[in-house]
């Protein structure tokens, strides 16, 4: 993990949204739609950018299995952001 992929809160360690949404992903446990409507949520609430999520899903694409879900997860949250967030957050 990279250093700007967690924050303290508290004093303790945390993922930020966008590496947690990749992990998350990868698992395979979640259905793409529902991990598409969160980081839209996500990006549209100015809680993670898309810079972000994007460097987070390219740092795991060549590490996990879940690279193809992650890649439509990306394609998902492209299309919806333009719609959500027009300034391209």
């Amino acid at each position: 993990m990279e250093p700007d992929e967690y924050r303290e809160v508290e004093g303790l360690p945390v993922t930020t949204l966008a590496h947690t949404l990749v992990d998350v992903a990868a698992d395979g446990s979640t259905d793409l739609e529902g991990l598409g409507r969160v980081a839209t949520n996500v990006l549209a609430r100015g809680l993670a950018t898309r810079g972000e999520l994007a460097r987070s899903l390219e740092r795991a694409a060549g590490s996990t299995d879940g690279a193809e879900r992650l890649t439509t997860l990306l394609a998902s949250v492209d299309g919806a952001e333009s719609a959500v967030c027009p300034e391209g957050r």
